[in-house]
């Protein structure tokens, strides 16, 4: 969920996330083939963020959900 912050490198992801950077960006690729998240060339680094047409708005009615249904239930 780090790229709910906003754009970010290859580079910060792999940082945020703890995990090798050749795998993290192995991974964006295939998620970015899927239109899950975007991909932008800034000068040698690829940018990617999520999807704002479809997976963002998913992603916020997830949230409203489990908001809604699951906070306090169940030891949540």
């Amino acid at each position: 969920m780090a790229l709910k912050e906003g754009p970010m490198s290859v580079g910060e992801i792999a940082e945020k996330v703890a995990g090798e950077q050749s795998a993290v960006s192995h991974n964006l690729c295939m998620l970015a083939g899927c239109h899950i998240l975007e991909m932008r060339k800034q000068g040698k680094q690829r940018i990617y963020s999520l999807n704002a047409e479809t997976v963002l708005p998913m992603l916020k009615i997830v949230e409203r959900h489990v908001r809604t249904n699951c906070i306090g239930r169940c030891g949540t």
